[in-house]
């Protein structure tokens, strides 16, 4: 067994990562903006609340890949084998179960709320039904894929995982230039060619998984106490599950029945940037996620907290210098990215940006905790609060005011920030970590951080308020390099400053050859 922390496959993997996330990020922009115009703001709308239904019923996909990549990472680390393969039958016995029961909810109580509930214009229903249709065929393939994709990261295949991902992303590329030239219609074409790829995603995964990794191609057999132990884990996680859909397609659906579809579609181009930035922080975590959980199953608990520590800072950090230049310059950038945009997105998006920031420390808490397997008290409390989002934002709507739907994503912030503090006073106890040790080494550094880039992006504006392409490509460089500057000499610490350079170093010798 490994002794120490494998740095060299975390380097390799988050390279491999970043740069999948370099070339999806590109396309990804691009294929937003011709869908956008492809289809219209009210299609786009449409696409978006509608897909948001059948996401409604998939609260279980979250927990099933949680408890999935959790034992299947534990069992690599502690090197049981036959568990192993246990633990990888029973999870694909129990996917298939839920994407089944899914898709029979989703066909006949949701079409219902689809069809009654949601605001849709009458010349647009019947599209909107396809598009539920075959929104459900990309859920099952996404869910029968879940324990193959959760094997890949847990063996730490960061380059299967990068190619899959990086054909998903240029099929859809594909799929958009093509919409500009179809004839039918768009909406239904657009729904249909999505759900192909999940299909084609789907065989990628089961394929290289049965050609790689020996307990996907061993016997499947059944196994009642694994699986009570990957049930009982998912049925607690759930609560997580609930909240997530609350906080999201709640409110989606909270905005439609107030605000009309023009604001689904505002909502879901801020949601692109969110995906986008998370995607962008969430390789570092990826890299590093199987590595926390193998070191808590060897018992190297100082690896684990050195692990979390730095996880925790360098995805804020990244995240933070990539959120600054487009939170300063929100109109500019979404004028250079589509052109024309639906009224609120600049509120949405700057909003989200800060809810990104503070979501983007929960990973690592989540992560060591659930290497811990004991999480019931966490997810009662770190949920009650989560889930508190929808209703205040609905009873607000309802009784004060209804005239800018901002407040929904104002009232996520609050409830975000909220499940943070909640988060860190019940995971870092469960792992023996001291508040104070956490506290000096990540929150302090991170709020010095958030500061100081924090005056220097109002700055830039004070200066620069109405930029050209040139003015904004140097402010965001400025940003950047000074972004750098401030993280290597007052947010990390004297070992990772070490480790950077000589990371460094590393990458340069090699170049070199």
């Amino acid at each position: 067994m490994d002794n120490g922390i494998d740095k060299k496959r975390i380097l390799k993997n988050t390279i491999l990562l970043y740069g999948r996330m370099a070339l999806s990020l590109l396309i990804n922009l691009y294929c937003s903006r011709i869908v956008l115009q492809s289809l219209g703001v009210t299609d786009y709308g449409v696409f978006n609340v509608v897909g948001g239904v059948v996401i409604v019923f998939t609260f279980i996909s979250g927990p099933l890949s949680a408890s999935t990549s959790r034992f299947l990472t534990f069992e690599l680390g502690a090197q049981h084998k036959k568990r192993l393969n246990q633990v990888f039958s029973v999870s694909m016995m129990i996917h298939l179960v839920f994407a089944l029961l899914v898709c029979l909810v989703t066909e006949t109580v949701g079409r219902w709320f689809v069809i009654n509930v949601l605001v849709i214009p009458a010349e647009r229903l019947h599209a909107a039904v396809w598009v539920l249709h075959f929104s459900v065929v990309s859920i099952f393939f996404s869910l029968i894929q879940t324990p193959l994709s959760s094997d890949v990261i847990s063996h730490e295949r960061m380059d299967a995982f990068a190619a899959i991902s990086l054909s998903e992303v240029i099929l859809r590329l594909i799929v958009v230039v093509c919409l500009i030239y179809v004839s039918a219609d768009k909406l239904i074409v657009y729904a249909l060619m999505l759900s192909l790829i999940s299909v084609m995603s789907f065989v990628a995964n089961w394929r290289f998984c049965r050609l790689k990794f020996e307990e996907a191609r061993g016997k499947r057999y059944y196994d009642k106490e694994v699986a009570k132990d990957l049930l009982s884990f998912m049925g607690w996680s759930l609560t997580g599950g609930i909240s997530g859909i609350c906080n999201g397609q709640g409110l989606n659906m909270l905005l439609n029945v107030f605000f009309g579809p023009a604001v689904n579609a505002a909502r879901g181009i801020a949601m692109q940037v969110q995906s986008a930035l998370t995607n962008f922080s969430s390789n570092i975590q990826q890299a590093l996620n199987p590595q926390i959980t193998i070191s808590y199953a060897s018992h190297r608990f100082e690896d684990m907290y050195m692990l979390m520590t730095s996880c925790a800072k360098f995805t804020y950090l990244f995240l933070f210098i990539l959120s600054l230049p487009i939170f300063c310059y929100t109109p500019y950038v979404l004028t250079l990215w589509l052109g024309q945009y639906p009224s609120y997105t600049v509120e949405f998006v700057r909003i989200i940006l800060v809810i990104n920031l503070i979501e983007s420390q929960s990973n690592t808490l989540v992560v060591a905790n659930h290497a811990t397997g004991r999480i019931k008290k966490y997810q009662i409390w770190v949920e009650a609060v989560n889930v508190l989002a929808l209703p205040m934002a609905y009873l607000y709507l309802r009784w004060i005011s209804s005239e800018n739907p901002s407040v929904v994503f104002l009232m996520l912030l609050l409830v975000s920030l909220a499940a943070q503090g909640v988060r860190i006073a019940i995971v870092l106890p469960n792992i023996s970590m001291s508040f104070s040790f956490y506290f000096h080494r990540v929150i302090v550094p991170l709020l010095k951080f958030s500061a100081l880039m924090t005056v220097l992006g109002l700055g830039c504006v004070s200066v620069i308020d109405s930029p050209n392409i040139y003015m904004f490509i140097i402010v965001v460089c400025i940003l950047i390099m000074a972004g750098c500057l401030l993280m290597f000499f007052v947010v990390l610490s004297d070992s990772e400053r070490s480790m950077v350079v000589h990371q460094y170093h590393q990458f340069l010798k090699k170049f070199r050859k």
